[in-house]
């Protein structure tokens, strides 16, 4: 699967993979990561909200990036509330 974001007039895209395995309990769980950007990774309890999820973690994992090379000093807990309050 792959995933586009647009930022800043730049088209990146990112390879995600995501994976299916049993939790202890049975219950099925998926798993996504973007090999691309280290520690881009959720789980989550369908397919699409693995999906969703990563999508999310891409924009994040993007921010975050950008306020570093920025000189920003920001915490991952400000990004996050910036982005999901979206």
């Amino acid at each position: 699967m792959n995933h586009q974001r647009t930022s800043r007039r730049v088209s990146h895209a990112f390879e995600v993979e995501i994976e299916c395995d049993e939790a202890e309990e049975g219950e099925r769980r998926y798993q996504a990561w973007c090999r691309g950007l280290a520690g881009c990774w959720v789980y989550a309890g369908t397919r699409a909200k693995a999906v969703r999820k990563i999508r999310r973690a891409i924009g994040i994992w993007l921010e975050l990036a950008n306020r570093q090379m920025e000189g920003q000093e920001t915490s991952t807990a400000d990004v996050t509330d910036s982005i999901v309050g979206e």
